[in-house]
Parts: structure tokens; C-alpha cells; sequence
């Protein structure tokens, strides 16, 4: 077991920066007063985790320079578009936006992190499309049973006696 060089360790320090910035973000989020602020601090972290990731995959030698290009045109394609989605969308419709931004976003780690995953995995390819729909379908039951139970309770409340309440 190698220990640690000193690139290491100070990246793992800018990620706990970073992380402290998007749970401080986060609580600012809470109070409609601070909600803005919130939304800076949590940008600043994540513009210093990407910084970081950057100059990770860079001291690394871990992508070519035709992996760079590809690496811009995707952050501008994806810029692009939710720059583009956020100002054209109405604010009752932004639940659905945020959800659809979150579902690319974890379907784009799913399949960035197979190689990753590789190794712990048994008799399965990592990018197995029987794999990734059976984990699609068990999520879409626990997301919909997560919706529904609460609704369902939200039913069976007298509204009046609620408000009283």
C-alpha cells in the first residue's frame, strides 16, 4: 500500500472544501431569504469539485487531447441545454426539470462508473441491458411507492382540520 503523495492529499482537501460548500449551499436553500446565496455557494462548490476532477485527469495523463475535446463539447452541449432549459421553463414546471436533469445525470455516472464496478462484479457485464432495466424497474417501484404512500395519507386528511391545526 503506497501512501499518499502530496497532489493527493491536497485534492482530497479541495473535495472536502467542495462538499463543505454544497452542505452550507444546502442550508441556505432552506429559508426563501438566503435561497439565492444558497444557490451560489453550492455553484462554487461544484465549479471547485470539477476543478479538482480536472486537474486529476490531468496530472494522471488519463485522457488524450481528442478526450479533452470531446470532455468541452459535452460540458458546452450540456451548458447549452440547461442553461437554455432553465430560462424557458415555467416555475411550476421545475420539479419535473430538476427531476429530468437528476435522471441524465445518474444514468450518465451509471454507465461513466462501469469500469469501476467491473471488478465487483459476478457473472454480469457492467453494461448488461438486462442489468440496467431490472435497476430502472426496481427504482421506478420504489420511486412511485415513495410518491404514492404519502399522497395516499395526504387523501385521507380533512383539509379544514389540517389548516385548524
Amino acid at each position: 500500500m503506497s501512501t499518499p503523495d502530496a497532489f493527493d492529499t491536497v485534492i482530497q482537501l479541495i473535495y472536502v472544501l467542495a462538499a463543505s460548500f454544497f452542505v452550507l449551499g444546502l442550508h441556505l436553500m432552506n429559508n426563501p431569504a438566503t435561497a439565492r446565496r444558497g444557490n451560489q455557494v453550492s455553484t462554487t462548490g461544484m465549479i471547485i469539485a470539477i476543478a479538482a476532477t480536472l486537474a486529476v485527469i490531468a496530472h494522471g495523463g488519463l485522457i488524450s487531447v481528442t478526450g479533452w475535446i470531446v470532455m468541452a463539447a459535452g460540458a458546452l452541449v450540456g451548458a447549452s441545454a440547461g442553461l437554455y432549459s432553465a430560462r424557458n421553463v415555467q416555475m411550476t414546471a421545475m420539479p419535473q426539470l430538476v427531476s429530468v436533469f437528476n435522471a441524465v445525470g445518474g444514468g450518465a455516472a451509471a454507465l461513466g462508473l462501469t469500469r469501476l464496478i467491473a471488478g465487483l462484479l459476478y457473472k454480469v457485464s457492467p453494461r448488461d441491458p438486462l442489468a440496467f432495466g431490472w435497476a430502472l424497474v426496481v427504482m421506478t417501484i420504489a420511486s412511485l411507492a415513495a410518491c404514492f404512500l404519502p399522497a395516499w395519507r395526504a387523501t385521507r386528511t380533512d383539509p379544514v382540520r389540517a389548516l385548524r391545526d
